[in-house]
């Protein structure tokens, strides 16, 4: 009887519990956690404990889209005392929310108090360099092993410049123990990159924000900016990457160090010109006095550092050379270009509204303890905690689709050298037996990249058609940003068919805000870009992206100008490959003897023999095509 009598109590207290404390997606996030957690072997790597095991993390929910790509403002993470924060989390008005959050701080407890060297550290402000770094790493170990990915860094030199400062002017460390430990902790955070990798390795989205300006307006730059861009003249590993904050104040010295490492081969670091980013941020929606802490996503998609859920790459890419493609599937000709002008936008209206979509997202209770509102609203960040979910999409084949355009134009309006259906019959065939039509689709100077009135003009026209129509559509309630510069110019180029530009199915589309041409050279392409029109919705990432010869390590002055001068004009941002073809192409013969070889991919960098062999292809053949610019 007593038995029986106790049996009841047990299943009242679980019917009792379910109803105060139903099952939530938060809790089951942090109970599948604590499962991975379980398996967490400690050891030390380069000095600092990773409690990260790949073989292990979470499982993401099938019909839930795993949130990437974002940043925590790390010197909340540093600052952080468990016990204010438990405090802070016990007077949230959301019952649920105190139950799994408090739970989770419980499980990181635990663990922590494996890190023999800072068994306390949550209980405190860091209190030196190395400690700092610690914590750092641990958090960001716990993200990869929740599951997520393209998990940033964001500000290191800003945020752990106090303690390296305190540190040396005490005589703790020295200059050179500090680069050390720098050193060290990129070393870790590029250990599992094979693990931490999307579809090529390499694309682990662990950037490290260098430069800009504070709250203030005043320049960060500080001694450990110095020491990351030194670093990165010898550092030879492709990950993790960096991106630099530049504006027009930016001294030479740093200018200098950034040339430098851009010159060593790796792609690092990437420029952001952030005034004009941060402009447009505020005018899309951002608050004033929250742009200055701007980061990205992963590669380029700006967001605010600790504020922001924005989701800026979650969406298939538009390939707009598509739409494009659809008209010559009709019989009849526009009977004008103004006319196919307007055809074409009428179908690619259609292909936006059918690729922009609300979006179930996973939940994060572990991003949720360091994005600002979370803890005070007693909500997920992805269910309205986080202050912006300003979500993006990415446009792809831009480019293409512009020469195409300017083809049609001169070619079969203008000209009369081609017909309409002359130009249907050639693509229908892939250009087999039409090689005079692809060869003059390829031929003539008026190309995307001019800074021509014609082709800043009709770009600037189809970036704001598309602008305009993405303005109408939400993502989940909230307004959609959009962006210019795609990393599946060769995932989804097999899909589409030849095209006007004189591209032949399954070629690869061009690259961000690129060239096509050897007669656009990089000064064109900068200015051709300082042109576009960034305004509005179109702040999701506009790369110029561009291979320069390896001769400018002879001459970096020249380099160094035509950077500074590329933000003085506007542009967006800029990311340089300095490569070479021959060695491009003897490392494709001879693999052996590149073991090393890293080179710049969409925003990230890779060893070059990792590289699928389209991609490496595609190097070679661009490499080549900016050499005779």
């Amino acid at each position: 009887m007593l038995t029986k009598f106790k049996n009841k109590i047990k299943k009242y207290a679980r019917k009792l519990r379910s109803k105060l404390f139903p099952i939530t997606s938060e809790y089951t996030y942090v109970a599948a956690l604590e499962n991975s957690l379980k398996a967490i072997v400690f050891t030390c790597q380069y000095g600092y404990v990773y409690p990260f095991n790949p073989a292990t993390r979470r499982v993401v929910p099938e019909d839930k889209l795993l949130i990437c790509s974002n940043t925590v403002d790390y010197a909340k993470v540093i600052a952080s005392n468990f016990k204010e924060l438990r405090a802070i989390i016990s007077n949230s008005p959301n019952r649920q929310f105190r139950r799994t959050e408090l739970r989770l701080l419980k499980q990181i407890d635990n663990l922590s108090r494996s890190v023999t060297k800072y068994p306390d550290m949550w209980y405190h402000d860091a209190q030196s360099l190395d400690e700092a770094i610690q914590k750092l790493l641990f958090f960001n170990a716990l993200l990869w092993q929740a599951g997520h990915w393209h998990v940033g860094l964001g500000r290191l030199d800003k945020v752990l410049y106090p303690y390296y400062k305190v540190d040396v002017e005490q005589g703790i460390i020295s200059r050179e123990e500090a680069s050390d430990m720098i050193y060290r902790m990129l070393q870790v955070l590029d250990n599992d990159m094979v693990a931490k990798s999307g579809a090529i390795e390499g694309d682990t989205g662990q950037y490290i924000l260098l430069g800009g300006v504070d709250e203030n307006g005043k320049a960060i730059a500080n001694d450990l900016t110095h020491i990351f861009l030194e670093i990165f003249q010898i550092y030879n590993h492709p990950d993790p990457k960096l991106i630099l904050r530049v504006n027009e104040n930016t001294d030479d010295q740093v200018w200098a160090e950034a040339i430098d490492s851009i010159l060593k081969g790796h792609g690092s670091p990437l420029l952001m010109n952030e005034k004009p980013i941060m402009e447009n941020m505020v005018l899309f929606g951002y608050d004033q006095e929250d742009i200055y802490n701007i980061g990205t996503s992963a590669c380029w998609e700006p967001l605010v550092i600790g504020k922001s859920f924005d989701q800026n790459n979650s969406l298939p890419s538009i390939v707009v050379l598509q739409s494009l493609n659809k008209l010559f599937e009709k019989s009849v000709a526009p009977k004008d270009f103004d006319s196919l002008l307007l055809t074409y936008k009428d179908e690619l209206s259609q292909q936006i509204r059918d690729n922009v979509y609300n979006i179930a997202f996973d939940v994060s209770p572990l991003y949720s303890l360091f994005i600002d509102d979370c803890m005070v609203k007693g909500l997920d960040y992805t269910k309205g905690g986080a202050k912006y979910a300003y979500h993006g999409l990415e446009i792809v084949s831009l480019p293409n689709t512009i020469n195409a355009l300017l083809n049609i134009k001169h070619l079969i309006y203008e000209k009369h050298l081609l017909t309409w259906a002359q130009c249907q019959k050639a693509l229908k065939v892939n250009f087999e037996g039409y090689e005079h039509v692809l060869q003059l689709l390829k031929e003539g100077d008026v190309k995307y990249g001019n800074a021509i009135p014609e082709v800043v003009a009709l770009t600037n026209d189809i970036m704001t058609y598309i602008g305009d129509y993405v303005s109408k559509l939400t993502i989940n309630g909230n307004p959609v940003k959009v962006g210019f510069s795609s990393p599946n110019y060769i995932e989804q180029s097999g899909n589409v068919g030849a095209s006007m530009d004189g591209r032949r199915n399954g070629e690869p589309f061009a690259v961000h805000i690129s060239p096509i041409s050897s007669h656009v050279d990089i000064v064109q392409i900068i200015d051709f870009a300082s042109q576009l029109n960034y305004t509005g919705n179109r702040i999701n990432g506009n790369v110029v992206d561009f291979i320069v010869p390896t001769s400018y390590a002879k001459n970096k002055d020249k380099l160094k100008d035509i950077l500074k001068y590329a933000i003085s004009k506007g542009i967006f941002e800029i990311q340089l490959n300095t490569l070479d073809s021959k060695t491009l192409i003897d490392a494709r013969k001879n693999p052996d003897k590149y073991k090393h070889l890293i080179v710049r991919v969409w925003g990230f960098s890779a060893y070059f023999n990792d590289l699928p062999d389209e991609y490496k292809d595609n190097l070679i053949e661009r490499a080549k095509l900016y050499e005779a610019a």
